[in-house]
């Protein structure tokens, strides 16, 4: 059943898409006409099946959704920043906001916390995260060839295939899908910087930000990516003997600003990695386990079991990156010199040869920094979202210098041939009920969310109680207990002669303090049995307890110096900006 709700956002976002291809075309014309109708195409059919009414979750979609409802949870609360989500394990809380970036996660939570409906809100993100791929991808790939026409198509190629409508609809994987929106400006941050000579630092630092907020994932493959095409620029402009100095110096400049501003973010990370907590370690065999042939990645159409299509990007993807080599070799052999985007066309068969089943991950695993990538990585198939963008970069490269008007006709063709490609996809999946499962109604508290970033402590069987508190004898009475804000506040009657202690039903993260009101003093916090927090109460203390975590004094001059950092970076861009007026 359609949602017209739902229909009605989609046309008022359509009319926002309206106004930004006026600012991307920058004059009325039929052109932009053009642009308007074939960048909503896009948007439309990325979307279509977002229009269902039964809410479409996925493999990961509930986490996402629990991360939302704590969000939303802790602003209704009066602690918007808080580091713990009280929404996840029944209450004891989760440290996701630490581990997990959520900038963009702000955008359903705000949503959710105003009164609207989870459902509602995590479909109108997922449509927004679309409106941002196009759009991103389309001015990119736009200023690299200056060729609007070319530009619509390759955002296409990379908007509708497979492996991202996966993500979308299949694996709910939404930090993936806002790498993949935001990737395309770091590309274009170190193609201008090297191949056009323009200072570009905050185009890279931008996209190097947004990445960072939003998977850490890939946040490592943005810099294994940029390392490398970083390098290859900078030989290439050595052996034609040119200074590479500016560029390096731009480079330094987005280095420090994309650290600078997410400082906030980086050092909490940092200090909490570090601790003994439960991590998703993978093996080489399970990493391995997902490899496939690289006809199998392209061409195969199946009936989307759920495990083999994670590594498809759909039988037209396939017959492009067939057309797309040749034509690159045709016009080699013809202007007898390599084209431009060759590199990057041979590093994205690199990339794709990382994903097959070619690749001997398990024999290179002994190698300490190939397993780092490996436990990092989790699933070989990752890397075919860094190879989608190098195929698109390749691509707008190569076929942007063409502006014959016959390539232009190609170029509407293919844009059309992916959107119905895409809705090819609906038919093969979305339809299919037991591929993306919706949900109807209200969602529950998570019982338990994955173990990692969890103490190795934690008994998940022993602790699914969130009403009890324990004592170390029946000495210290419980009187009253309640949550706060964030933590508890306990009041006790306290009969023993030494030392004892409460456990009370949060997980222990550093940072929590205990405070007795009536005897003015702070007690010691520890990890208790089975991982969650232990108070100690000495003899003396009695009555009001209240247990509550606190940001450490050097994460909040970590907030105040990416907030200066940000105030800095934008002054200075506005006066660069009123300069090149006058």
């Amino acid at each position: 059943m359609m949602r017209y709700d739902i229909l009605a956002i989609t046309l008022i976002l359509l009319a926002v898409t309206a106004v930004a291809a006026d600012i991307i075309t920058k004059k009325r014309s039929r052109e932009k006409i053009a642009v308007f109708f074939a960048l909503a195409a896009i948007i439309v059919f990325s979307s279509a099946g977002l229009l269902k009414y039964e809410n479409i979750v996925g493999q990961d979609g509930y986490f996402h959704i629990m991360r939302i409802l704590g969000m939303a949870e802790n602003i209704n609360r009066g602690i918007p920043f808080a580091k713990v989500n009280y929404v996840f394990n029944q209450g004891y809380g989760y440290f996701d906001p630490v581990f997990y970036p959520r900038l963009f996660l702000w955008i359903p939570a705000v949503m959710v916390a105003v009164g609207m409906n989870i459902s509602n809100a995590y479909r109108i993100f997922l449509l927004l995260i679309n409106v941002a791929t196009v759009l991103v991808s389309y001015k990119c790939f736009d200023r690299m060839s200056q060729n609007k026409i070319w530009a619509l198509a390759v955002s296409a190629m990379y908007t509708l295939n497979y492996y991202r409508m996966n993500d979308l609809y299949l694996r709910a994987s939404i930090g993936e899908l806002l790498f993949i929106a935001f990737f395309p400006m770091v590309l274009y941050g170190i193609y201008a910087i090297f191949r056009k000579g323009e200072d570009r630092w905050f185009a890279l630092m931008l996209g190097a930000t947004f990445i960072l907020q939003s998977h850490m994932i890939g946040t490592l493959l943005t810099a294994m990516t940029g390392i490398v095409m970083i390098a290859a620029y900078g030989v290439y402009n050595l052996v034609k003997n040119k200074s590479i100095k500016a560029e390096i110096i731009t480079l330094v400049k987005a280095g420090i600003g994309t650290v600078a501003v997410n400082l906030w973010f980086l050092l909490p990370l940092a200090y909490y990695i570090r601790q003994d907590f439960v991590m998703f370690t993978v093996v080489p065999e399970y990493f391995a386990k997902y490899q496939q042939p690289f006809f199998d990645m392209f061409f195969k159409r199946s009936d989307l079991d759920g495990t083999e299509i994670l590594s498809h990007m759909g039988p037209l993807m396939g017959c492009v990156f067939v057309l797309i080599i040749a034509a690159v070799v045709i016009a080699a052999i013809k202007a007898k010199k390599i084209p431009e985007g060759t590199v990057i066309l041979l590093s994205s068969v690199l990339v794709l040869f990382t994903a097959s089943v070619y690749m001997p991950w398990t024999k290179l695993a002994a190698n300490p920094a190939v397993y780092f990538v490996i436990d990092s990585l989790q699933f070989s198939f990752r890397t075919i979202s860094v190879f989608l963008a190098l195929l698109a970069m390749a691509a707008i490269l190569f076929l942007g210098k063409f502006t014959h008007r016959r390539s232009s006709v190609v170029a509407a063709v293919l844009t059309v041939l992916f959107c119905l490609s895409a809705f090819d996809y609906y038919g093969l999946s979305v339809g299919d009920r037991t591929i993306i499962k919706g949900y109807d109604g209200e969602y529950e508290i998570n019982t338990f969310c994955p173990s990692e970033y969890l103490l190795n402590a934690v008994n998940k069987d022993e602790v699914n109680n969130p009403d009890k508190l324990r004592t170390l004898t029946d000495e210290l009475v419980i009187t009253s207990h309640e949550y706060i804000k964030a933590g508890s506040e306990v009041v006790v009657e306290n009969r023993s002669a030494e030392d004892n202690y409460i456990e009370i039903p949060l997980f222990y993260y550093d940072g929590y303090s205990a405070y007795s009101v009536e005897n003015d003093m702070y007690l010691p916090v520890q990890p208790g049995l089975y991982g969650v927090i232990r108070v100690v109460i000495p003899p003396e203390v009695s009555g009001k307890i209240v247990v509550q975590f606190a940001t450490k004094w050097f994460f909040r001059i970590a907030n105040g110096m990416s907030m200066a950092a940000a105030l800095f970076i934008a002054g200075y861009l506005c006066i660069k900006k009123r300069k090149k007026r006058y």
